[in-house]
């Protein structure tokens, strides 16, 4: 592809779309997913907030395709079976959010009586005045494990019993409560997207599916480069192993590398588990259950259980006169959560990830550590304000101790799909580009009312190797206006540059500059800004 062919791709993809047209397949390179399920892609900001904000389990599947809404001021959306979600611009660039969907549908309660409001806010009941409602108990935990003001918003009602369920109304959510099922699933979001769609009209056909990746609207035979592995797997290089589907979703919308740390196996079916369908990581077990309500979900393992590390319960002068913002106690396994362990338990997934408490937070090996049933947290008091706890290898430490077959714990070759079926021959994939990195500066943060501007780029594989020989083109963002820009192909040390003359702009607002570098069917992004002073 020769530069001025990959600046039209790049201006195509920045240009609002506004007619049905726009309803094709996407290219590989768009950074798209698509689900067959309702027929509709995920891209670009919307796939990554999907993915980092819970996917599945919060929005549900698309509805729609992205498009700019005329009545939500041109905003560019996308349903989703329970949530909207809309690009707001920002000082800092754009910036996604969710639709107030039940404000929108018009859900209103009266605020909490003088008899609901509790005298302090504490783990298990809180008080938004901004609402006048107050969230608890299940329904709290579920708001704070699961993303908080920024996926549900505030309170629109209290906990009341509606059509055989026990339910709340938040403004962008309605959850639903079901004791039975098990800890960390008894709360359901309910799909006010679609009751949404339901009663107001969207312009356009933006909700007719689409065809899959590879194939026309006329049904035209699947492109052979547009593999399913390209859709639905990732490959590690750190470690040699493929993530593929549910576990890939589940990987990406919890926590990722943090959380997880890179693949040590293949996927398989282990047979010490009546056929399970498993992955190790460094420092979880993903597992592949039925669902209760037909299809499959993934649980972690309760790896320190079956490591067999055990505590004796908390003593009585350990366990807090009631729970708060710093102690929790969970009579479920007689242990007490405190401190930086119960923020990190909060914030970072909760029952669903880390399981109930198997100690109190002790001295071991040098460190403050505590162990759930499913993690060990280590405190590290010097690290930075977001990772003063980490988590321990558990994976590997599992896989030291228990034997799996050797063959699912072999490295796969990059490009295709890793089963664990075979070993990759030795050298398999060695230096090969799989990924890009992009970085990029700018010569001059603030300039005056004239003078030019150059915009330096470094392009890397996933090795931190420099990749010779890529394109790369920029956008360069206005207010109202925007600039195209061309590059020379990488050199040998992954470098490229060019220089330019901004357009005019107003004094004090921030210019952006989107460079994408693309590389045998690769791409990858990244934005820098300056400031024009007259």
């Amino acid at each position: 592809m020769n530069v001025k062919s990959f600046i039209s791709v790049l201006l195509a993809t920045v240009v609002i779309i506004t007619s049905a047209s726009a309803l094709q397949p996407r290219a590989a390179s768009e950074d798209c997913k698509y689900f067959k399920e309702t027929g509709h892609y995920v891209c670009g900001q919307f796939l990554r907030y999907y993915r980092a904000k819970g996917g599945l389990e919060i929005f549900g599947y698309p509805l729609t395709e992205s498009f700019p809404d005329p009545t939500h001021n041109g905003m560019t959306v996308q349903y989703f079976q329970r949530a909207r979600m809309e690009i707001h611009p920002t000082s800092a660039g754009e910036k996604i959010m969710l639709g107030l969907l039940v404000d929108e549908l018009g859900y209103s309660f009266p605020p909490a009586g003088p008899d609901q409001i509790p005298p302090a806010n504490t783990a298990s009941h809180h008080y938004f005045p901004e609402t006048e409602h107050v969230v608890s108990h299940a329904f709290l935990e579920a708001f704070r494990n699961k993303g908080g003001l920024e996926i549900f918003g505030y309170p629109r009602s209290e906990f009341f019993f509606e059509n055989g369920a026990v339910v709340q109304y938040f403004q962008r959510q309605r959850m639903e409560w079901y004791p039975d099922r098990p800890a960390g699933s008894q709360i359901q979001l309910t799909n006010v997207g679609e009751a949404y769609l339901e009663a107001f009209d969207i312009p356009g056909n933006y909700d007719d599916p689409v065809p899959p990746p590879g194939r026309s609207r006329a049904g035209d035979r699947a492109n052979p480069t547009a593999t399913a592995a390209g859709e639905s797997c990732r490959y590690f290089a750190e470690t040699g192993h493929y993530v593929c589907e549910a576990f890939l979703d589940y990987f990406q919308a919890r926590g990722g590398l943090e959380i997880f740390g890179y693949p040590l196996t293949e996927a398989y079916n282990d047979p010490d588990r009546g056929g399970l369908h498993v992955q190790y990581f460094q420092r979880m077990r993903m597992e592949l259950h039925p669902h209760p309500e037909g299809g499959h979900h993934v649980l972690l393992g309760l790896l320190v259980d079956e490591l067999g590390y055990s505590f004796p319960p908390a003593t009585e002068d350990q366990i807090p006169a009631s729970n708060s913002a710093t102690h929790h106690y969970f009579p479920e396994t007689q242990h007490v959560v405190s401190h930086a362990f119960l923020d990190a338990f909060r914030d970072k997934g909760g029952l669903e990830i880390f399981g109930y408490p198997r100690s109190e937070f002790m001295y071991e090996d040098g460190h403050i550590v505590q162990y759930f049933q499913r993690a060990r947290m280590e405190w590290h008091p010097k690290s930075d304000p977001d990772s003063l706890i980490q988590l321990t290898n558990l994976g590997e430490t599992y896989l030291e101790r228990f034997e799996i077959p050797r063959s699912y714990q072999q490295p796969q070759a990059p490009g295709r799909v890793g089963t664990g079926s075979a070993p990759a021959s030795e050298g398999d994939g060695e230096g090969a580009v799989i990924a890009l990195e992009v970085t990029a500066s700018v010569q001059r943060a603030i300039i005056g009312p004239r003078g030019d501007q150059t915009v330096y780029v470094h392009v890397t594989s996933q090795q931190g190797q420099p990749v010779q020989g890529a394109s790369v083109a920029a956008m360069v963002r206005y207010p109202g206006r925007s600039q195209g820009l061309e590059f020379p192909a990488t050199n040998e040390r992954g470098f490229t540059k060019v220089t330019f003359e901004p357009h005019p702009s107003p004094p004090g607002k921030k210019v952006v500059i989107k460079v994408t570098a693309l590389y045998q069917g690769l791409t990858d992004s990244t934005e820098r800004s300056f400031l024009r002073w007259h």
